[in-house]
């Protein structure tokens, strides 16, 4: 008897290499996101040093123009944060997506499994079959001789 081949095989490496690629692309989905939030807490970092350097100049001297720059540079910083975090939420957004094609796609995978799984389970029990009635053809073959003696 042949030996076992998943006629579905190459299916089944179409259907696992899709999957690594979804994988692929959820860790650069994730990693977008890891460094969009580095960017809004960095932008928060200087928002906060901005806000300690006024607060430190303020108890020396108070310099109207560098007030009203500083006041300008946290209206930007603020609006950049604001921009930002709609940045974060359409980066989860997308990340989300990924994560559910990730998953469709690892389903098919692990069904194209079970089929092989079933399918090489049924060739055993055939070939265990052909295999019994193989012995017993040559169990009654050598008793048929043994009889004949």
């Amino acid at each position: 008897m042949k030996i076992f081949q998943f006629r579905l095989q190459k299916l089944l490496q179409v259907k696992t290499y899709n999957k690594m690629q979804k994988q692929k692309e959820l860790s650069q989905a994730e990693r977008m996101r890891r460094m969009e939030e580095a960017h809004l807490a960095m932008l928060q970092q200087h928002l906060q040093n901005e806000i300690e350097a006024l607060k430190a100049q303020k108890r020396d001297h108070v310099d109207v123009s560098r007030l009203t720059r500083s006041v300008h540079y946290q209206q930007r910083l603020l609006t950049n944060m604001a921009t930002q975090e709609r940045v974060i939420t359409d980066a989860c957004r997308k990340e989300e997506i990924k994560r559910g094609r990730l998953i469709e796609a690892t389903k098919e995978e692990k069904t194209f499994e079970k089929l092989k799984e079933r399918q090489q389970y049924r060739y055993l029990v055939e070939l265990d079959h052909l295999m019994q009635k193989e012995n017993d053809e040559i169990s009654k073959n050598v008793f048929m001789r043994r009889s004949q003696k």
